[in-house]
């Protein structure tokens, strides 16, 4: 079968941004093509599944159009650069409204489900990982590590393009940029440079390059303003996964207590600073895996995880806790599905996706969970 080669019609596009198809009663995935296209492929058995390799379109989607970046045909970097912003919105709303159906069992209506663009699809992103190899720099290919190099990157801001051209490499490096300033980070790992103090409405969060924080400068306040929104106020909230405090800050001033777990202690440490800068007294943190947290009363559950999402332990906790409300944020959207279903106890009255990643086929999404 590995140089067997056919024609196939994409059905749709699934999560990872592949086109699905169907040969001789196989599922075959395809990179980068669009619903209802016919493609000559290559197939490939990989990892339980068969690839569709070196797409020749036969039959394009009115849809598709010519890729505004000269490395998309050869970079592993992005995924939807073939079509409009438009197209690469709707795709990801089905993908999730799917993945949400067939592991979650939850059931929305793409009016159900709040969709929040990029306010611009290139030169977004706060850090952008290089890889080096005999001097040459950049990305991945697709499914390889075969470096493509670059010379600049359209998710890049465009102040951090003449760093990476003069920068000489022999091994992976970070490229990172203030939020708002044109300030550019350069380094191999976390730590390499003092903590830098990042303004937001009513608040400074101190952050060291490196370190963990949202991809997208153009969307930070709107997805703190979106999680905000789904908390609501109260008494008492706890929350998961807190990281450095990007989420902390925001939310005690909504609540009269908040509880933060979070295993890291450089991102401990970080979170303390800042509480301490703002003056912020009402925060008790806990330095430990989220995990084998033991639920506290409280009105609202928040959590962040990574993208395995949470352990079946701790949604059996959840379960059994009794908290009324919960606010999951999830950058992967299989994991959120699974974690949904686990936490049986509860039901989805909101969500929202929020595109963090243009270009790609990542997005974060909201969901806000109550009692049953």
């Amino acid at each position: 079968m590995a140089d067997k080669t056919a024609t196939v019609t994409i059905e749709k596009v699934v999560q990872g941004g592949k086109g699905l198809a169907r040969f001789e009663g196989r599922v075959v995935l395809v990179d980068r093509v669009l619903p209802g296209e016919d493609v000559r492929v290559s197939l490939r058995p990989r990892k339980g599944v068969t690839a569709g390799e070196f797409p020749e379109v036969l039959a394009s989607s009115p849809l598709r159009v010519v890729s505004d970046c000269p490395f998309y045909s050869r970079c592993g970097g992005c995924d939807f650069r073939h079509t409009g912003y438009e197209t690469e919105l709707e795709l990801k709303q089905s993908i999730l409204l799917e993945t949400l159906r067939r592991i979650g069992k939850v059931l929305l209506s793409p009016a159900e489900l709040a969709v929040i663009a990029s306010p611009r699809r290139n030169r977004y992103r706060i850090r952008t990982r290089f890889q080096c190899d005999g001097g040459r720099k950049g990305f991945f290919a697709k499914a390889s590590h075969d470096i493509v190099p670059v010379d600049d990157c359209l998710l890049m801001p465009e102040h951090l393009a003449p760093v990476l051209r003069k920068t000489r490499c022999r091994n992976a490096f970070y490229l990172e940029t203030h939020p708002v300033l044109d300030t550019v980070y350069r380094y191999r790992k976390p730590g390499e440079f003092d903590t830098v103090e990042l303004d937001f409405p009513g608040y400074t969060l101190m952050h060291c390059p490196g370190n963990f924080i949202q991809a997208n400068r153009f969307l930070l306040n709107q997805f703190v303003e979106t999680v905000r929104e789904f908390a609501g106020k109260g008494e008492r909230l706890c929350e998961l996964f807190a990281g450095s405090g990007f989420l902390t800050l925001p939310l005690s001033r909504q609540f009269s207590k908040l509880s933060a777990v979070e295993w890291s202690h450089s991102a401990v440490e970080m979170m303390r600073k800042s509480l301490e800068i703002n003056g912020i007294s009402n925060v008790s943190i806990s330095e430990r895996d989220c995990a084998r947290w033991n639920p506290e009363p409280c009105d609202v559950l928040v959590l962040d995880p990574p993208r395995e999402g949470m352990t079946g332990e701790l949604a059996r906790k959840i379960n059994q806790s009794g908290i009324p409300r919960i606010v999951y944020v999830s950058c992967d959207a299989a994991t959120l599905g699974r974690d949904i279903r686990r936490l049986d106890q509860y039901r989805v009255e909101k969500a929202v996706l929020i595109d963090m990643f243009p270009g790609t086929a990542h997005f974060e999404t909201m969901i806000r969970l109550s009692k049953k």
